[in-house]
Order: structure tokens, then C-alpha cells, then sequence
């Protein structure tokens, strides 16, 4: 609803019932608390450890969950919970990590070939052509086979695999919305470096926010099962 200024101006009313927003569901406050407690524990890690991760112990190996090895014990005898714990900070850091990169590149890419298309466009959707015939396992363990292996080359390498994906998903919107009036609009703004910019987009944010690609929450998940794999390899 719309409220008026002191200069009896008419001010839209963003708030969120205004906007016709749902207010969160139960399910996704559920999934927002074991996120949160999956990442404290990763945090906490360091801390909370029952036992040194990294500790092999002989004698005690494959013993079942116990009131000294909560999660019991693997083939060479370490905590399994503390290797679990130490490991979730990693996995965490390393599907965000990775996912950042294949958002930064793949987005300006998509963006770019959806707002000015002809030569720009052919040349960066071949670009992710390419990118997309390569298998991303393989690619993976091209790199650190190569290289000596670090955390870095696999964020890296897995963010680089996301980046054809994005950049098609962020392509196919942007060439619905890049002729839209409010878009050339912004465009115009800018370049006269107007600051009302900033109205317009607040006017149309929900159609902003419509560029970026739907899937980029899930990237992170199937990061941690190319990160598992990478490091089995080596």
C-alpha cells in the first residue's frame, strides 16, 4: 500500500505483506536451524573434538559406538566423531568456496551473452560448450594430477566445473528481461549516473532477483560430492 510524503508525493510501501510475500514455512525454518547447527559445529570443531582426529590407535580399531567413542572407531583406530566434526568445517568451506566461484564467473558470463547477444553471445555460450563436453571427475583430477594437490586447485577446479550451467540459466533470463522497460530504464540511469537508479530498482526488485539462477542453493551440495571424490583420488 502506498503512503504519502511530506511533499504529498506518493511513496510505495515495500514491506513484505505489501508485497504479498509468505512469511516462512515451518520446513524451511527446520532446514534453517540444522544448517545453522551443522555450520556452528564446523566452527566449533577445533574445540568440542573429543579426541585428536589424527591420533591412530592400533589396538582400538572397529570398536562400536561407546561411552568413550561416541560414533566408535574406524580401521585405524581414530575417533570417527572427530573426524566428522574436523571434517565438517572443510566440507562447508570448500562447497561455499567452490560455489562462489562458479557464481562469480558464471553469472557475469550469462549476463553479458543475454544483454548484448549476437557476436558476445556466440562466443561466450561456445566458450561454455566447451566447458560442458569436459567430464567434471575428470577435469578434477586432470588438474590435481598435474599439480600438487591443495584445498584451493579443488575449489577452484570444482567452481570451474558450475560455470557453463549457471551462465546458460543466467543467459535465458536475462534475454527475456533485457528489453524490458524498466531494465533500459536502469540502463539509461546509470549511464547519466543518476542516483534515482536506486528507486527503480527497489520498485522492481523481485524482477531483478529473477536473474539469478533458481539452482544456485543446491550447488553447494553436489560441490561436496565432487570435493569427496577428488579427495579419495588423492
Amino acid at each position: 500500500m502506498a503512503e504519502m510524503s511530506p511533499d504529498n508525493t506518493c511513496v510505495p510501501d515495500h514491506s513484505a505483506r505489501s508485497l504479498g510475500r509468505k512469511p516462512m514455512s515451518l520446513q524451511l525454518k527446520i532446514g534453517l536451524l540444522l544448517t545453522l547447527t551443522i555450520v556452528l559445529l564446523g566452527l566449533l570443531a577445533p574445540w568440542i573434538a573429543p579426541h585428536p582426529w589424527d591420533t591412530i590407535a592400533i589396538k582400538s580399531r572397529f570398536l562400536p559406538p561407546n561411552s568413550t567413542y561416541w560414533l566408535g572407531t574406524d580401521e585405524f583406530g581414530r575417533d570417527v566423531l572427530s573426524r566428522v566434526l574436523m571434517g565438517t568445517g572443510l566440507s562447508i568451506a570448500m562447497g561455499v568456496s567452490a560455489t562462489l566461484v562458479s557464481l562469480a564467473i558464471g553469472i557475469p558470463i550469462g549476463l553479458a551473452a543475454g544483454y548484448f547477444q549476437g557476436r558476445t553471445d556466440e562466443v561466450l555460450m561456445r566458450f561454455a560448450d566447451v566447458l560442458m563436453a569436459v567430464p567434471p571427475i575428470m577435469l578434477g583430477l586432470l588438474v590435481l594430477a598435474v599439480t600438487p594437490p591443495s584445498l584451493w586447485k579443488t575449489a577452484l577446479t570444482v567452481g570451474f566445473v558450475y560455470i557453463p550451467p549457471i551462465a546458460r540459466v543466467t543467459r535465458s533470463v536475462t534475454l527475456s528481461l533485457a528489453h524490458e522497460d524498466f531494465i533500459q530504464e536502469l540502463v539509461r540511469r546509470l549511464r547519466l549516473g543518476n542516483p534515482i537508479y536506486k528507486r527503480i530498482y527497489t520498485t522492481n526488485e523481485d524482477r531483478y532477483l529473477a536473474v539469478l539462477p533458481k539452482e544456485n542453493p543446491l550447488d553447494a551440495s553436489h560441490n561436496f560430492g565432487y570435493q569427496d571424490c577428488l579427495e579419495d583420488h588423492f
